[in-house]
């Protein structure tokens, strides 16, 4: 595998620049009379994100935004089962009216990192030998499958193995869902749709907090009692009136677990496979239909320009040429077709993956984000799968609506991020908004009610920002052949720091001064990690 070094602070207006010089560049050796040319543009097949490029530029891209829909609903679906967990905590009542113990309660609150730790590395390999689609499919399933079945788990243990296997279906969704979306995207407006996929973790984190205050709100007040659910002696609570006589938290599992079933479906009826996998493995007939199935849902008609990068994959497809002619002019985005087979075997695979991401290239890159990432989780799931408990700690009323308000602090956020992230160094907006949040979770460990949750929410809407760009930076920094193992590993060392916080939270429960200033500690730590990251891309 080889790996070309870019220097970018700002990759996607690099990518569209280039693009628009490779675009004009293949048309003016296709408009020339001159045969050899016309010869050496079919030879040279365009990249095609550059091909997705001219299809954006001929249409309105309703394609583009049905795409991004999917992928957000998805990434919606996996903030409300991580989510839904701090709110059982809080509602569980055992069988006699208990609650869970200690050890339980951190037990339940890691198993969903857990089994993203183990989802995002298995997905992400697989990703690269199988193909985006048919993970993203089965991470969606699997989630869905789990938040199900957490519904109906008849002891703690049980609930508990669910909340593993959900993780499983999250931690394997998040590196091909940023990956699917990167490259079907045009690059000129790739951070744009890479956003928008993010902003729906707040849509999800809304419609979470929005059933739990609806469904077990009434339990802030009112007497907690046992599970009283038909042929389940387990643990559950009834104090809703609305589902009275029945386990109200089961309800609000079953309730969390459609988002992923709904965006398993639509992901198997309309999301396709990436183009760029599939010129990896040399199908360029698949990627002609892909393309044209783009170029469909975006244009009423195919433009001239968009037949010349067909025809020089076409080209491909029949002759696949293993290098481009010397007189052949390559730029950032046009590249010579791999014709290589992939490596035999699923284990040397994975193995050439994970050794080109220790290569000189992309060493420094793959340790800065792994530690970007272990912070990152530590730091924001040390305060926000704990944050309707710290409210009850604070003694503020009304935890679930403040719970609902941390949620929706995401929206500013996300609009701040939309707006800087093309114009704004990534690092610079990673990094700043890291520091920038270790302000208000020092505010919020104060624990004066006059500004706890004013605090809790600037530290939310704050760190999405950072949320964001990690999202873009951890893609962006990968070539494709090796993109989903990478971001699954580096997902997987920040499932570490999620895990580690739940079980040092569980322990420092009783002094939650204590436990906020350590997760300030690691959100610091991010932060100056941050501006560490090189200034330079990796692309094949």
């Amino acid at each position: 595998m080889s790996v070309e070094l870019v220097e970018s602070e700002h990759v996607d207006q690099s990518e569209c620049e280039c693009d628009d010089k490779t675009t004009m560049k293949l048309a003016d050796s296709c408009d020339s009379s001159d045969d050899h040319s016309k010869s050496n543009f079919l030879q040279a097949a365009p990249d095609v994100s550059a091909t997705i490029e001219v299809i954006s530029r001929n249409g309105w891209g309703r394609w583009f935004f049905l795409l991004v829909g999917i992928l957000g609903l998805g990434n919606a679906g996996d903030a409300v089962e991580v989510s839904c967990v701090r709110y059982i905590l809080t509602s569980y009542r055992g069988p006699h009216g208990e609650k869970m113990t200690e050890g339980e309660e951190e037990f339940l609150g890691a198993a969903v990192f857990a089994g993203m730790l183990v989802g995002g590395l298995l997905v992400g390999f697989a990703s690269d030998r199988l193909g985006r689609r048919p993970c993203f499919i089965f991470s969606m399933a699997t989630a869905a499958l789990a938040g199900f079945l957490c519904a109906c788990a008849p002891t703690v243990s049980f609930l508990i193995l669910t909340r593993v296997i959900a993780g499983l279906g999250i931690g394997g969704s998040i590196p091909v869902t940023f990956t699917l979306c990167m490259e079907l995207t045009p690059p000129s407006k790739r951070g744009f749709y890479i956003n928008v996929v993010a902003w729906n973790w707040m849509v999800g984190s809304l419609y979470v907090a929005s059933m739990a205050w609806w469904m077990l709100g009434s339990l802030e007040e009112g007497e907690s009692k046992p599970d009283t659910t038909a042929g389940h002696p387990s643990s559950g609570t009834t104090g809703s009136p609305v589902f009275a006589g029945v386990a109200v938290w089961r309800w609000f599992a079953f309730i969390c677990a459609l988002p992923t079933a709904v965006a398993a479906t639509l992901g198997t009826l309309f999301v396709p496979e990436t183009p760029q996998f599939l010129q990896g493995r040399n199908q360029m007939e698949q990627v002609t239909k892909v393309l044209r199935r783009i170029a469909k849902g975006c244009t009423k008609g195919e433009s001239d320009e968009f037949r010349q990068h067909i025809e020089a994959l076409g080209y491909h497809s029949v002759n696949s040429p293993t290098t481009s002619p010397k007189s052949t002019t390559h730029t950032y985005s046009q590249r010579p077709v791999n014709t290589s087979s992939p490596p035999t075997g699923n284990l040397t695979a994975v193995l050439s993956n994970i050794k080109a991401m220790g290569s000189p290239q992309l060493l420094r890159t793959s340790l800065t984000l792994g530690g970007i990432w272990f912070s990152l989780c530590y730091g924001f799931y040390g305060i926000s799968t704990w944050i309707t408990m710290l409210f009850q700690r604070f003694g503020m009323e009304h935890p679930y609506w403040n719970s609902l308000l941390f949620a929706g602090a995401q929206l500013p956020g996300n609009m701040l991020a939309a707006a800087l992230i093309d114009t704004v160094p990534r690092r610079v907006l990673l990094g700043g908004s890291m520091l920038i949040s270790t302000v208000f979770s020092m505010l919020l460990a104060t624990g004066k009610k006059s500004f706890v949750v004013l605090a809790a929410c600037l530290f939310n809407g704050i760190s999405t920002i950072g949320w964001n760009t990690l999202d873009c930076v951890s893609v962006e920094f990968f070539p494709t052949a090796l993109r989903t193992t990478a971001v699954g590993m580096l997902a997987a060392s920040g499932r570490m720091g999620s895990i580690g916080a739940q079980f040092v939270n569980g322990a420092l429960q009783d002094n939650v001064t204590v436990m906020l200033l350590v997760t300030t500690v690691f959100m610091f730590c991010a932060g100056v990690l941050s501006f560490a990251l090189p200034k330079k891309v990796a692309v094949l």
